[in-house]
């Protein structure tokens, strides 16, 4: 079901209150409301929760490891 929503751009599976964590990219809000229809009739979904980013303050992709004296 994803595969058919490109605006996903990371899916986890993961533990606690919620199961499911979407980062999904889209240019505005009328997007977003398409994208939430999109999704909410394609999965059987009982409860969504929705946040939103207002900016970046951080990004890295590179693990804090200490190669040259481990």
């Amino acid at each position: 079901t994803l595969a058919g929503l490109p605006q996903v751009m990371e899916a986890w599976r993961i533990a606690g209150d919620v199961d499911y964590l979407l980062r999904v990219a889209v240019p505005d809000m009328a997007a977003y409301d398409d994208f939430y229809r999109r999704l909410t009739d394609a999965v059987p979904i009982k409860n969504l929760t929705s946040h939103f980013a207002m900016e970046r303050t951080k990004f890295t992709s590179v693990y804090p490891v200490d190669t040259r004296t481990r």
